[in-house]
């Protein structure tokens, strides 16, 4: 036993619950803290998941606005030539 199931145990001991049930309800809370780990050191994982897409698709966004601005600018650059090119 852990020393978090073993504390739970004593205490359920002390309030005079039987000892295959107390020694139960340990083994219990040390797979369900097996499982809270598991899921903990996924959790990290999906952090640096989002984390990444996040990062990527605000460089993605920026670009393409890049490349609008460019392209807004190349538009009204055709335009006053165009306009001067035919008065």
């Amino acid at each position: 036993m852990a020393t978090m199931s073993s504390r739970v145990y004593d205490a359920l001991r002390a309030i005079n619950v039987p000892h295959d049930e107390a020694r139960a309800i340990a083994n219990q809370l040390d797979e369900q803290e097996t499982v809270l780990t598991a899921v903990r050191a996924d959790t990290v994982v999906v952090k640096w998941m989002v984390g990444t897409n996040v990062v990527l698709t605000i460089a993605l966004l920026s670009a393409v606005g890049t490349m609008y601005l460019k392209l807004v600018d190349l538009a009204l650059q055709v335009g006053t030539l165009a306009g001067a090119l035919h008065p």
